[in-house]
């Protein structure tokens, strides 16, 4: 609970915030990766997602897949790609 008031003594209004603990929530995609290019060759891919404990990096190699098991999280995923030869057109299927 959380109080604050005025320099001259003026209360304000107090906030009380009641968090109820949960079971977390657990979630799994697969993330599919594959070359469309016309030379296909191997790539990197780091994978990063959010989960309950904070920000999970993944370097997995492409093409391949990858299981993003999850128990929940705000922010932003994302993957990338950095080919080992030439440049490539990737696919990424969820």
């Amino acid at each position: 609970m959380f109080g604050h008031h005025l320099a001259l003594g003026v209360p304000m209004p107090i906030c009380v915030l009641i968090l109820e603990e949960r079971e977390p929530i657990q979630s799994s995609s697969t993330v599919q990766f594959t070359s469309e290019s016309s030379a296909p060759s191997t790539f990197s891919a780091e994978i990063e997602y959010v989960d309950s404990s904070g920000l999970v990096t993944v370097q997995e190699q492409g093409p391949g897949s990858y299981t993003i098991q999850s128990s929940g999280g705000a922010g932003t995923d994302r993957i990338r790609f950095r080919s080992h030869s030439l440049g490539q057109n990737i696919r990424v299927t969820y």
